[in-house]
C-alpha cells in the first residue's frame, strides 16, 4: 500500500477536529465557534485530557484493574474535556459535558471510518 494514503488521512483527520467540533457545539444547542477558535480549543482539550489520563494512568492506574483504570482515564478526559469547552464557549459544564461526549462520539466515528476505508 502507498505509505502517502495513511499520512495524508492523518494531515485530514486532525485539520477535521475544528469541524467536528463545531457540528458537535452545533448539535448540542449552541452557537458554533469559528474554526480557529475550535481548533484552539480542541488541542487544549486534547493536551490537557491526555495529560490528566496518562497522570492517572502513571500513578492510581498502576495498582487497580487495567479496564478500570482505562475506564476511569476516559472518564477524566471527557471531565478535562468538558471544563474546557465550558470556559472556552462560555457554557454551563452539563454543556460543556454534553459537547465533549458528542464530539468524542462523532471523533471516533469518522477515526473508525477513515481507518476502515485505506484499511
Amino acid at each position: 500500500m502507498w505509505i502517502g494514503g495513511p499520512v495524508i488521512a492523518m494531515v485530514v483527520l486532525f485539520l477535521a477536529q475544528g469541524l467536528l467540533l463545531q457540528v458537535a457545539v452545533a448539535l448540542t444547542g449552541e452557537r458554533a465557534p469559528r474554526y480557529g477558535r475550535a481548533m484552539v480549543s480542541w488541542m487544549l482539550a486534547w493536551l490537557l485530557g491526555g495529560v490528566a489520563g496518562m497522570g492517572f494512568e502513571y500513578s492510581i492506574g498502576w495498582v487497580i484493574p487495567a479496564i478500570v483504570g482505562q475506564a476511569v482515564a476516559v472518564l477524566l478526559g471527557l471531565g478535562v474535556a468538558a471544563i474546557v469547552f465550558k470556559r472556552q464557549f462560555r457554557t454551563s459544564l452539563v454543556q460543556g459535558l454534553a459537547v465533549a461526549v458528542v464530539y468524542t462520539v462523532l471523533s471516533w466515528l469518522v477515526g473508525a471510518g477513515t481507518w476502515y476505508l485505506l484499511g
